[in-house]
């Protein structure tokens, strides 16, 4: 990515085993480089379709008890704005889950569970999550209507 512009730092995700979950997060020096890089979406790089989104790189803070800005802690205020996903085919990756998606709401996180062939997508705000669960357009991947359903 670096014929894109300088890279100021590439983070590679991680389970709680520590190992790859086989994607990372590469932050550009210019956001204009960033978006440069988008070229490469849905490229295939050594036998995989490879998924570049543009994300939001500003974070919110937590206050010093752990509490989020709802006032919940930080799992309940995930689970007030996440959606299961169902009926997703198999194979498929979390980047590709996840930039589909946030053509539809604002995604900030994707989870797959392979063996269910579901996921849990976490969305900014309760208000995102409903833009998905009340959609009467279905939304496809790879000929499957994808199912949502709150978590």
């Amino acid at each position: 990515f670096c014929q894109y512009g300088p890279i100021k730092e590439i983070r590679l995700a991680e389970d709680k085993s520590g190992q790859p979950k086989g994607f990372a997060f590469i932050d550009f020096k210019s956001e204009t480089d960033a978006r440069a890089a988008l070229a490469t979406n849905n490229h295939e790089l050594k036998n995989w379709r490879i998924a570049v989104t543009f994300t939001d790189s500003r974070v919110r803070a937590k206050n010093k008890e752990g509490m989020t800005e709802t006032g919940l802690g930080r799992r309940a205020d995930a689970r007030n704005h996440s959606v299961r996903v169902r009926n997703i085919p198999s194979g498929t990756q979390e980047g590709l889950l996840h930039q589909l998606l946030a053509k539809h709401s604002l995604v900030k996180r994707t989870e797959i569970f392979a063996a269910l062939n579901e996921a849990v997508v976490e969305l900014e705000n309760p208000a995102e999550a409903g833009k998905l669960l009340l959609r009467t357009e279905p939304i496809m991947l790879s000929g499957n209507v994808l199912q949502f359903s709150e978590e």
